[in-house]
């Protein structure tokens, strides 16, 4: 029996310049639509192209007792340089916030 000894954390930084890991494996990503290393166009008005890095928990949650840290998905933009740059919420309560719902999509294989 073959066992694959795939990486699961890749360090990224964000813009901010803060240094952090985030869950590549696609049980980890694909609650938000799409998988580590998709090529994704935002629904932004300009169309903004980018690469998904993967998934962290948040790093600054509110100050509150009662609140759970959720789930964060990171893409990076590709004219910021790979830097992990946006991220959206994995819901509470086992809500996902799946992108394509947001208006994202995957580039053509020609983009």
């Amino acid at each position: 029996m073959v066992t694959s000894k795939r990486k699961r954390w890749l360090e990224v930084i964000s813009r901010s310049g803060r240094k952090f890991k985030v869950d590549i494996f696609d049980t980890a990503c694909v609650r938000f639509g799409f998988k580590h290393g998709d090529k994704i166009i935002s629904p932004s008005p300009n169309g903004a192209a980018g690469t998904i890095m993967g998934v962290a928990l948040e790093s600054s949650p509110p100050r509150d007792a009662d609140y759970k840290r959720r789930y964060v998905l990171w893409y990076a933009l590709d004219h910021d340089k790979g830097q992990a740059c946006f991220h959206f919420y994995h819901g509470l309560g086992g809500q996902s916030h799946n992108l394509y719902n947001l208006g994202f999509r995957l580039r053509s294989k020609s983009a």
